[in-house]
């Protein structure tokens, strides 16, 4: 999976257009469609901003879905060790 899937399919879950996605972040349409078509990738910039649009966390946007799927149980177990209080 690309970060072009990953956009697709993260538009696609929250109901949102690059249209609206670009007014969101303050940018034309065209280049969110560049990203989406896989034309083009958001500068690490845009992609902070594209990421907090779609609440994600902007790594998840460049990862595979099995990386992805590692990384939330990593994220998820260290917020478990975070909470267990030191012998």
């Amino acid at each position: 999976m690309t970060i072009r899937q990953n956009l697709v399919d993260n538009l696609k879950s929250r109901d949102l257009t690059a249209s609206r996605v670009a007014a969101m972040i303050g940018l034309e349409a065209s280049s969110v469609s560049r990203w989406v078509s896989g034309e083009t990738w958001p500068t690490p910039e845009n992609l902070e901003n594209l990421a907090k649009v779609i609440d994600c966390e902007a790594v998840e946007l460049l990862m595979s879905a099995e990386q992805l799927r590692l990384w939330r149980v990593v994220q998820a177990l260290r917020d478990v060790i975070a909470v267990q209080p030191t012998p």
